[in-house]
């Protein structure tokens, strides 16, 4: 599955690439599953977390994503989001594109 490129490309937004510590709670869900960045941007991210429980396409979730230079993730920089498309990279391992709820610019 591709989630990058230009080709037919239709987002708004410049994405980055971007190897943060990140974590990730779906709805109804009490605890984070960890993670790591691929690309970032100001409507979305490509985000690797590790789950047992499967998840899918238009679930919405809360998103944390440490600061450049830093493995810290703090709970203010926490967004809600909404999965669009779904990778299965292991039984426990997914690579999801997320879009968040309120759009805005990355965080320096």
């Amino acid at each position: 599955m591709d989630l990058g490129g230009t080709h037919g490309d239709r987002r708004r937004w410049t994405r980055v690439k971007a190897s943060l510590p990140c974590k990730a709670r779906l709805a109804g869900e009490v605890r984070f599953a960890p993670g790591v960045s691929h690309d970032l941007s100001g409507g979305g991210a490509c985000i690797e977390v590790r789950s047992q429980r499967p998840v899918g396409a238009g679930e919405r979730l809360e998103v944390l994503l440490a600061r450049a230079g830093s493995a810290l993730i703090e709970a203010k920089d926490a967004r809600a989001a909404r999965i669009v498309r779904v990778e299965r990279l292991s039984d426990a391992t997914w690579r999801i594109a997320v879009a968040y709820e309120r759009a805005a610019a990355l965080a320096a």
